[in-house]
């Protein structure tokens, strides 16, 4: 989708002005955009906007033309992480061309690259193993004694404990709450 140049409220979503009503300036007032208009170099570029789904009315007449900038397959489900990573790796120059290469077949290649992140403090720990994050390079971003602080949350013995099948006292908790559900009716 492409501009026009100017923004309403100064609000850019992707290429595409949304005109701004109060359900979005009241969402906006909540929570406030994570994207930015940058000059690096004399260049503009628009961060992405992470966690939001824009849903646009196909006969909508302000909207003549809609197009994919470039389709990525990432390493990772939840890309929530790009919030705290560096610019280079969430922005796109406003004047990039669309990449059309394998739209008839509905492939597309998955992207191998390890982010660097910004220094911390991060939103989240995202080292932590329970996020199990691939896309991040963290050798790039953390030193070995914290690399070595985060695996001590990984209970990578969880999957061996044979006690914790054989631990029936919940089921049992459970049994009993039945009997006590069909004593009472």
């Amino acid at each position: 989708m492409r501009s026009t140049g100017k923004s309403i409220e100064g609000h850019f979503l992707g290429y595409q002005e949304i005109p701004v009503t109060s359900d979005i300036r009241d969402f906006h007032e909540r929570n406030p955009p994570r994207h930015r208009n940058l000059d690096a170099n004399g260049k503009k570029c628009f961060l992405l906007l992470l966690g939001v789904e824009i849903c646009f009315e196909l006969y909508n007449p302000p909207i003549q033309e809609i197009q994919v900038v470039k389709l990525e397959k990432c390493l990772d489900d939840s890309l929530l992480y790009l919030q705290d990573v560096l610019p280079e790796y969430k922005t796109f120059h406003v004047n990039m061309k669309p990449v059309v290469e394998l739209v008839i077949s509905c492939t597309f290649g998955t992207v191998n690259l390890n982010i660097k992140m910004k220094p911390k403090p991060w939103s989240k720990c995202w080292e932590c193993p329970k996020f199990n994050i691939k896309g991040i390079g963290f050798d790039l971003s953390l030193s070995e004694e914290q690399m070595k602080e985060s695996q001590k949350w990984s209970q990578s013995w969880f999957e061996f404990d044979r006690m914790r099948e054989y631990d029936t006292s919940k089921t049992e908790a459970v049994l009993w709450d039945e009997i006590e559900t069909f004593k009472m009716s």
